[in-house]
């Protein structure tokens, strides 16, 4: 009312008044080794005892393949909060268990699919679909 001026900077809410690098040095989401590994085992109980246990190799197949893949996929596999789920290396190194549990990778049998391909798509029944 009396015609202070704030100026524009606060005005819009799609500015920030620092910069994302910034942000990503600031926030810590990293945990210490000892954490992840207790969370990774506690990951794997809840998943033994939930409705996709017996599908855990599927998981595991999908681990084997990106430990394959994964030093030609570094920056896709490098995050930018947290830690990482591979070495650094494209070694896998979180939710190891799954892997070291699943079938042999063999990719010429036709029923072992530890990923969809680039492009695939999933089909959902019906009653699953959104309006």
């Amino acid at each position: 009312m009396l015609g202070h001026n704030l100026g524009s900077r606060y005005a819009f809410n799609d500015r920030m008044l620092f910069s994302d690098e910034s942000t990503y040095q600031n926030l810590g989401f990293r945990h210490v080794p000892e954490e992840e590994t207790a969370a990774d085992k506690k990951a794997i109980d809840l998943l033994k005892s939930s409705p996709y246990a017996q599908k855990l190799d599927t998981a595991g197949l999908f681990l084997r393949q990106l430990s394959e893949r994964g030093p030609g996929l570094s920056a896709l596999l490098t995050p930018h909060l947290g830690n990482s789920f591979t070495d650094g290396k494209g070694g896998i190194e979180r939710m190891s268990a799954l892997m070291t549990s699943a079938p042999a990778l063999d990719p010429n049998k036709l029923d072992q699919i530890p990923a969809l391909p680039l492009g695939g798509r999933v089909n959902f029944p019906s009653c699953c679909k959104s309006p």
